[in-house]
């Protein structure tokens, strides 16, 4: 029911599906975010950034309601 986007602009997203709407973004990050996805119960949201720093970083829900 959750679908995550990164980009670019070095935001990440959650979006709600079903109300095809962003529930939150998280931002702030210091590189572009190249790849992102949730663990098999969809409790964790993982993502690789641009950055020889902290590459890899994970944030655990539960997802806002939209």
């Amino acid at each position: 029911e959750f679908l995550a986007s990164g980009s670019s602009d070095c935001n990440l997203k959650v979006w709600d599906i079903r109300r095809k709407q962003c529930i939150t973004t998280y931002k702030g990050h210091k590189g572009a975010i190249n790849a992102v996805c949730f663990s098999p119960d969809g409790q964790v949201l993982f993502a690789n950034l641009q950055s020889p720093i902290n590459p890899t970083f994970a944030i655990r829900g539960p997802w806002p309601k939209a």
